[in-house]
């Protein structure tokens, strides 16, 4: 049997990972809009590079549970080498992300590029940016508040 302080600190993950991907969710989707909207290549990739994000949170949520189960014959060193794999896996998937999306904007420039409304696009990133340091302080807070061992930043 696990011991109490054990399952509230995988409670308490799974809390900080479910804000982290609901709050990129809406990050996500604001980010679509205004791209299509000011049809800026920036913040398309910013939506990009979010959308992928979701998915390795997703990821994440779901394989949390596992790092908690106790270390078997079958699983001599448990599933705490599954995080090293998700690493990974998250390093590929952006890579690929990056370089389709850089190969997308030389093709733009190359045809002219867009013509966009800077300050309207730098209002909206500077509000994401407030919002965005919002929802890390309430990360954090939790974080203090049971201790986690796990860096925060790095989930995020």
């Amino acid at each position: 049997m696990r011991k109490l302080g054990e399952k509230m600190k995988e409670k308490q993950e799974q809390i900080v990972m479910r804000i982290s991907f609901w709050s990129g969710v809406v990050f996500a989707l604001a980010e679509l809009i205004m791209a299509i909207f000011s049809k800026s290549q920036s913040v398309l990739a910013d939506t990009v590079y979010d959308s992928t994000e979701l998915v390795v949170i997703g990821l994440t949520i779901y394989i949390i549970p596992l790092f908690y189960k106790p270390v078997t014959e079958k699983h001599p060193f448990g599933y705490a080498q599954l995080e090293s794999i998700l690493i990974l896996l998250k390093g590929f998937m952006f890579i690929a992300v990056m370089m389709v999306l850089i190969m997308n904007n030389v093709q733009i420039m190359l045809n002219g590029g867009n013509e966009i409304d800077h300050m309207q696009v730098s209002l909206f990133e500077t509000i994401l940016t407030c919002f965005s340091a919002l929802i890390l302080l309430i990360l954090m807070r939790i974080n203090k508040k049971v201790g986690l061992t796990s860096n925060l930043v790095t989930l995020l």
